[in-house]
């Protein structure tokens, strides 16, 4: 059952992700507590990156789907990118939202 879900959650990722981000990706995502421009121009993969969580999408689903924005990475460095980014897009969903609201986003609370 659970790999007839990761069957389906790539066959979604596949119609919904591009083959290339619009903008270079970088081995680590930011740690700024504020928005950066790097975060505005990765909004879309961020938030790919929380869709294919939600629907329980492997690490290697994600790797193949949404990271192929770097090709020239080896796996191991992509692992590490993701792992980064999927991090920094669960900072976003919980607390860099508020920038966008023009509130600040709260330090030392992080959901675990």
């Amino acid at each position: 059952m659970a790999e007839k879900r990761e069957v389906a959650a790539i066959a979604r990722l596949r119609r919904t992700t591009p083959k290339r981000a619009a903008q270079p990706f970088a081995e680590k995502a930011p740690r700024s507590p504020v928005i950066t421009a790097y975060d505005e121009a990765h909004f879309a993969i961020y938030l790919r990156l929380l869709d294919a969580k939600s629907k329980a999408a492997s690490e290697e689903a994600m790797l193949d789907i949404i990271l192929d924005a770097a090709p020239a990475m080896n796996r191991e460095t992509a692992r590490r990118a993701l792992l980064s980014h999927l991090k920094r897009a669960v900072w976003m969903s919980d607390e860099g939202y508020r920038g966008l609201l023009g509130k600040k986003p709260r330090t030392g609370q992080r959901r675990k």
